[in-house]
């Protein structure tokens, strides 16, 4: 699937989503935004959190979480570490050190061996994961707000002021069931 063919995938994705538009579009924002964070294992728990907690849309939410994925997640990661060790001053890690953590969760084994590894590999090292998980913050707000009226504008496109009708809609629907 080229990125044309899946942006347009995800588009329809959202556009058949249940609520409003602004609804759907902060869902999937807040989706971006957990994206652009160094937080893979959590991604769509603090979606669906966020998601709530916001008032967003969770179902878009998860969809803006695909962003992160194999393909992009090396370079947002990077982009976070060095946002937040430039923005920080903590002294970074070495590039050798990157590439032995990412073979150590790539190799087989269970996932407690490998979080038991990366605790070696990482001792010490705590400063560089705050200041990552900061820059990936500092990257997502302005990502997030651009997806939101981007999202948004496309949406708005289309015909009607709400996407498809919500299952809160059918709960507060008056009219008598004609069966």
């Amino acid at each position: 699937m080229t990125p044309k063919q899946r942006l347009l995938h995800i588009y329809r994705q959202l556009e058949q989503l249940g609520g409003t538009k602004p609804f759907v579009a902060r869902g999937f924002a807040i989706g971006v935004f957990i994206s652009m964070t160094p937080t893979i294992p959590l991604n769509t728990i603090l979606a669906v959190i966020l998601g709530f907690l916001l008032r967003g849309s969770i179902p878009a939410a998860f969809i803006g979480t695909l962003v992160s994925n194999p393909v992009t997640i090396p370079f947002l990661y990077y982009a976070a570490y060095w946002t937040g060790v430039t923005i920080t001053g903590v002294q970074g890690v070495s590039f050798n050190e990157i590439l032995t953590l990412a073979y150590h969760f790539n190799s087989p084994g269970t996932l407690q061996e490998k979080v038991h590894e990366a605790g070696h590999l990482i001792h010490g090292k705590v400063p560089v994961l705050w200041a990552t998980l900061l820059g990936g913050v500092i990257m997502g707000i302005p990502v997030a707000i651009g997806a939101y009226y981007l999202t948004l504008r496309l949406l708005r496109a289309s015909t009607s002021d709400r996407l498809l009708p919500s299952e809160e809609d059918h709960h507060n629907d008056s009219t008598p069931d004609p069966s």
